[in-house]
């Protein structure tokens, strides 16, 4: 994970003995802070630069947006595996806005070889939850599931964490199966409650753009 820090660093000067090296100091301060501002304000670019494109099916599957809903793009992340695991390729797109600390992620999964055999890979689990949602949704936990609205995907569901307080982030899911192979979620974090009409009216563009015909 890449971290971003802002120092800014403020130059005086208060005798004229060393007002020369104190000025080419302020200045170089200014151009550091400048450059600084330059590269935070930089147009957020779709970039692959874990290598998440040699799993091509599932990489070609996905939005390749700069930004969405007005949140720019962070980074994409990728893991894979052989050995009996809830799946067998994972991608995960997140986007994130700085300023209101909002994000938005969508993750693909994979599910063949030994994650198929798997009782608990990510398909299976998602069948269930859809399965139970109503009866869930009578007995609300921290999480409370609902079946969604949006049917581009089976057993879809929708998953609501809202926060206890203002000071904390609400959290959304959407999971949905496609072709008994492939799970995708699509998640944002609020810093305020959403029904989940309003949820889906985020992510319904983003659904609609994901390449299924890609996912064989």
């Amino acid at each position: 994970m890449k971290k971003v820090i802002i120092a800014t660093i403020l130059a005086t000067s208060f005798f004229s003995c060393k007002e020369k090296n104190e000025n080419n100091d302020s200045v170089q301060t200014a151009t550091e802070q400048v450059e600084t501002e330059k590269k935070e304000s930089k147009t957020a670019k779709f970039e692959d630069v874990n290598g998440c494109g040699q799993y091509s099916n599932v990489f070609n599957a996905i939005p390749k947006l700069d930004s969405y809903k007005n949140i720019d793009f962070y980074e994409i992340e990728c893991q894979s595996t052989k050995e009996k695991n809830a799946f067998s390729v994972a991608l995960e797109v997140k986007y994130g806005d700085k300023k209101s600390k909002n994000t938005f992620f969508a993750t693909f999964f994979e599910i063949s070889g030994e994650s198929a055999k798997e009782e608990l890979n990510v398909v299976n689990t998602a069948k269930a939850t859809a399965t139970m949602a109503d009866q869930l949704a009578k007995n609300p936990g921290e999480k409370l599931f609902v079946k969604s609205n949006l049917n581009t995907l089976d057993f879809a569901t929708i998953e609501i964490h809202d926060a206890p307080n203002d000071s904390e982030m609400s959290n959304y899911v959407y999971t949905g199966v496609y072709k008994n192979k492939y799970v995708i979620k699509l998640g944002a974090d609020t810093s305020k409650k959403i029904n989940v009409t309003e949820f889906e009216s985020i992510i319904k563009e983003y659904l609609e753009a994901i390449k299924l015909n890609e996912l064989n």
